[in-house]
């Protein structure tokens, strides 16, 4: 799905957002695109992999951790480091001990729940 000022343009650069969870989802969208932020959604890893890959690569990378069946959030950062250098990952997670767990691919982590501020500081930073 791409949500994004100009619907019929593809975004150059934009945020993949990928959260399972419909009603969060919605949410997040509404969040970064009243920020002037285009966005691309998939609700799986591999959904995620292949919307982007029929773009241009994303700048930014926010996931959740957990995506139900197959790859979880940071399987699903090492692999888009591995097809796009440089791009930037942030992890979202309910799971506030997870930040302790990681090392690896994740630029920012931010701990759910969290404010619009923390977000958009995070994609920004």
């Amino acid at each position: 799905m791409l949500n994004s000022f100009e619907p019929h343009k593809q975004p150059s650069r934009y945020v993949l957002l990928v959260e399972n969870d419909s009603l969060l989802c919605s949410c997040l969208i509404d969040m970064l695109s009243e920020a002037g932020l285009s966005v691309v959604v998939a609700s799986t890893a591999a959904e995620a992999l292949a919307l982007a890959d029929s773009l241009q690569p994303p700048a930014v990378l926010v996931t959740d951790l957990q995506l139900g069946t197959g790859m979880d959030g940071v399987r699903l950062a090492e692999l888009a480091r591995r097809r796009w250098p440089g791009i930037r990952t942030i992890l979202m997670s309910g799971d506030h001990e997870v930040a302790n767990r990681i090392c690896g691919p994740i630029d920012k982590f931010v701990p759910k729940p969290f404010g619009e501020f923390d977000l958009l500081q995070a994609i920004r930073d």
